[in-house]
């Protein structure tokens, strides 16, 4: 997703879209040591794999059918009304 909240030309749309996390303009560190805007979905899987991490670290039994759950309760539909190939089924949010 872009800035906006958007699909971005940088992301995948197809059938297997779960969901969706910032994969533009994500600030990172350069090899020299300096800040910049790094795009790409790589990025995009640190985010869900956060948000991931504080689920577990708030309950280290939950299996991975919770975790779809939860993840799937708490997005921010985009697109079209629940699942769809751009969006998933929306943008994680903490």
């Amino acid at each position: 997703m872009d800035r906006q909240g958007f699909y971005s030309l940088n992301s995948a749309a197809n059938e297997l879209s779960f969901i969706s996390a910032p994969c533009e303009e994500i600030p990172g560190i350069e090899n020299r040591g300096d800040w910049t805007n790094i795009p790409g979905t790589s990025w995009s899987s640190a985010h869900v794999a956060g948000m991931v991490a504080l689920m577990l670290s708030a309950n280290p039994f939950l299996n991975n059918v919770e975790i779809e759950n939860i993840l799937i309760d708490t997005v921010q539909d985009k697109g079209v009304f629940g699942r769809d190939i751009y969006y998933g089924w929306g943008l994680v949010d903490c």
